[in-house]
């Protein structure tokens, strides 16, 4: 029955075939010469196409269309700040680096990051976020630029990164980036007063964006003018900030020798406020007055070379978490797999560490003695003497519900525990004027000119003054233990 069924098919099938049998034999004849056209034509079967209608719409210029047609935009997502993060943080878990995450981010505060703060984060691949300055359409008229009094202004506290360019123009070429709070000496400025022609003190000349500059010394890098500059006496006692000092330092230290820690070497572990120039830096510059602390000038040549740190493990927003965790380390400089830490330990073989960490704990407080503990652990374990220097900011107990003084309570417990040198900068810089901080509360002010490692007059009531001051005394404290004094 299937059969009977499939014989039409089968017919309707065979004459297909035929058909198309017919027509290849038809078009395999050999051509027809081109002196025939009647037979030329009738030879190819010319697909039937739908023509386009013979009238179009009216199209606009190019020109005009592309004026209409929207500008690329960046692309990015959004990530919402958890206890802990950082922009380090961030930027590892997405795969690009801390200047990346920096620049689509310019309004964000690197070393302050809260929960729930929105960081925006560019997807590899796509075009770039805006940096830091802002994109500027050329002016349709010459720029006026306008010659002013050499004025001494700053680099915003939070503007690390800032480009000094050739020219007053996001185009021009890049001849610097500039940390925050670099002194610059400004000469002129655009007359819309959004470029400022600046000089370093190294000579250096060049424009910056006048939004990122402290045009008011006296609002950021100096003392409040409620709270003017006054020359600051010699403490009474040359250790009165100095502490826990024992004889196990010394042992730590015969260790270290002894498995190739360098005697004359120190290290620093810290955040923003040691990655600042103004921190120690000076000294290997020549760039230093002991005033009234003479004293420390055999700890200056014992440790010359140390102080211009450039250390792996001083990073700006850099928390106790990250510090000896491998997956956040993406310097150049070190091993595959190896932490901060242990990378700076290994370039330096340090006999004696400073450890300056906190303030970007302050959101995660509860945790901070877990977090800390392993960092003295693993440098007592490579024989370097630890320091433990405290912070002078609060901002766990003023802005995290913290009880007062919480953070440094935790370096005083584990300096008595562990017997080891406290360095107390937090009391040192309380009789100072806005306590030695900038506007944010946490960032030392300098004095100017470069001066904070200068121990007499006003350069006294500046914040990373004191810090250096309480710094080099612990350091000197510490070598004269280590000696056998």
């Amino acid at each position: 029955m299937i059969g009977n069924l499939l014989k039409p098919v089968i017919a309707v099938v065979a004459l297909l075939a035929a058909a198309v049998v017919a027509a290849i034999a038809a078009n395999s004849q050999p051509a027809t010469p081109a002196s025939s056209p009647a037979i030329s034509m009738t030879l190819f079967v010319t697909p039937t196409v739908i023509q386009p209608p013979t009238e179009t719409p009216d199209l606009a210029p190019v020109a005009a269309i592309e004026a209409l047609a929207p500008m690329p935009t960046s692309r990015a997502t959004q990530v919402q700040v958890i206890a802990g993060d950082t922009l380090w943080d961030i930027a590892v878990r997405f795969d690009l680096s801390l200047d990346e995450i920096i620049a689509a981010n310019p309004n964000v505060n690197p070393d302050w990051l809260r929960p729930g703060d929105l960081i925006a984060v560019p997807i590899p691949g796509t075009v770039q976020l805006p940096t830091s300055e802002p994109i500027v359409l050329p002016s349709p008229a010459p720029m006026v630029i306008v010659d002013t009094s050499p004025t001494v202004v700053w680099v915003a506290a939070d503007a690390t990164g800032l480009r000094l360019r050739e020219a007053p123009n996001t185009g021009a070429l890049v001849k610097l980036k500039l940390n925050g709070l670099t002194p610059l000496t400004m000469s002129g400025r655009t007359e819309d007063n959004a470029w400022l022609r600046v000089t370093l003190a190294d000579g250096t000349a060049g424009w910056v964006m006048a939004r990122y500059v402290d045009l008011n010394p006296t609002n950021n890098s100096a003392p409040v003018a409620a709270q003017p500059a006054t020359a600051f006496q010699p403490q009474p006692s040359p250790y009165v900030n100095v502490g826990g000092l024992t004889d196990r330092i010394r042992a730590i230290y015969q260790a270290g020798l002894a498995t190739g820690n360098q005697p004359n070497v120190f290290a620093v572990v810290g955040d923003s406020n040691s990655v600042n120039t103004a921190f120690l830096s000076p000294i290997d510059a020549g760039v230093y007055d002991l005033g009234e602390y003479q004293y420390l000038q055999d700890t200056v040549d014992a440790y010359r070379g140390s102080f211009r740190h450039n250390s792996v493990a001083a990073v700006v927003g850099i928390n106790t978490t990250r510090l000896y965790n491998a997956s956040f380390n993406d310097s150049p400089n070190c091993s595959p797999g190896e932490t901060r830490l242990a990378c700076e330990y290994r370039l330096k073989r340090p006999s004696v560490a400073l450890i300056l960490i906190g303030t970007n704990d302050v959101s995660n407080w509860q945790n901070f003695e877990a977090n800390y503990r392993p960092i003295i652990e693993y440098t007592l374990g490579q024989n370097i003497v630890p320091i433990l220097v405290n912070k002078g900011d609060d901002l766990e107990s003023s802005k995290y519900g913290a009880p007062f003084g919480a953070i440094n309570a935790v370096v005083a417990k584990l300096s008595q525990e562990y017997g080891l040198p406290l360095a107390d900068v937090h009391a040192a810089i309380q009789a100072l004027p806005n306590k030695g901080f900038l506007s944010d509360g946490f960032h030392y002010n300098a004095p100017p000119g470069g001066r904070s490692v200068s121990f007499a007059g006003e350069a006294m009531a500046y914040g990373h003054t004191m810090r250096n001051l309480v710094t080099l005394q612990a350091l000197d404290a510490v070598r004269r233990v280590l000696n056998g004094g």
